[in-house]
């Protein structure tokens, strides 16, 4: 037929109609089967089905897709440009971006989050498990745990590392510069340091304090008790106060002013005893004055002598 065919009620065959060109329906086409097409499927306006839309190689549009429900892809999604979800986005297996991967909520994971340039986040990174990296964790702002933050090998910072509680370490705490503390606690094995310990205030011990090579100060020594030098104690001037013992010998080089002294032993003057000394000097002034009176006896004899051999 080289024109027209005009039918007003159903036209039914039970074989294939074959059209060179197009076939134009100003209504619906109804099939109660599959419509098949070797090239494409093609239309202006919305394609709608109550089943499923499957395709064997690709879904294509230049527009929009809109999925009211859900959408389920076996394979991959390859999106060159952006990807809008107003719902969520569920991957049983994983999601692989070559780009950045932008949220306006939550990214929720039920494993491994894993991000081989940057993990980026304007409103914070939650995890009930653990974050994995490595490379470094390097951030702008504060790391903040509400528990404790741990490294095997070591926490290096170029600036100061602030605590409100405790900082505790295994085995050291190093600082290149100072280290600053409301207070500073040591257990057993104690405080060492290569350099000088400088205090505004005291410091104060409940056990000994111990020089090796010794103590020195610019001001005085106070002590509320002894103060006990094995060996010597050496001071330009020793003033005390109150009461002096010494256990053992006294010498001294120069002169000594004492305003009183108690000897309970021997005093003595070179290597005799000034006890001895007086004693030797009573014996020889008895002595004296034995021979004065023998003497003088001796003279009046003389006198009376004289006086008789003058009468």
């Amino acid at each position: 037929m080289n024109g027209v065919l005009y039918i007003k009620g159903n036209m039914h065959t039970s074989d294939d109609v074959l059209v060179d060109k197009t076939v134009k329906v100003t209504g619906n086409i109804d099939s109660a089967d599959t419509i098949t097409s070797k090239i494409a499927l093609k239309s202006k306006g919305t394609v709608s089905a109550i089943g499923g839309i499957t395709s064997q190689e690709s879904l294509n549009t230049n527009g929009v897709l809109n999925v009211d429900g859900a959408a389920t892809i076996k394979g991959k999604a390859n999106v060159a440009l952006d990807l809008t979800v107003a719902g969520v986005i569920n991957a049983e297996k994983g999601m692989t971006a070559s780009d950045i991967i932008r949220g306006k909520e939550n990214f929720v994971c039920e494993k491994s989050i894993i991000a081989t340039d940057m993990l980026q986040s304007t409103g914070g990174i939650y995890t009930k498990g653990t974050i994995n990296t490595d490379d470094r964790v390097v951030s702008k702002g504060d790391i903040h745990t509400d528990k404790m933050l741990t490294a095997k090998e070591a926490i290096v910072t170029p600036g100061n590392i602030f605590a409100e509680g405790t900082i505790k370490a295994t085995q050291d705490v190093r600082a290149g510069t100072w280290v600053y503390g409301g207070g500073l606690s040591a257990d057993k094995d104690g405080v060492v340091s290569k350099g000088l310990i400088h205090s505004q205030g005291d410091i104060k011990a409940e056990a000994l304090i111990v020089g090796v090579k010794g103590v020195q100060t610019s001001a005085d020594v106070v002590a509320d008790n002894n103060l006990v030098a094995k060996k010597e104690t050496r001071t330009e001037t020793l003033q005390v106060n109150k009461d002096a013992k010494v256990m053992g010998g006294l010498q001294v080089t120069g002169e000594a002013v004492l305003g009183s002294a108690k000897i309970q032993g021997k005093l003595y003057v070179g290597d005799r005893a000034i006890g001895d000394i007086v004693s030797s000097m009573e014996s020889d002034m008895a002595q004296m004055r034995s021979e004065l009176s023998e003497t003088k006896e001796s003279l009046r004899r003389a006198m009376d002598m004289l006086e008789k051999m003058s009468a």
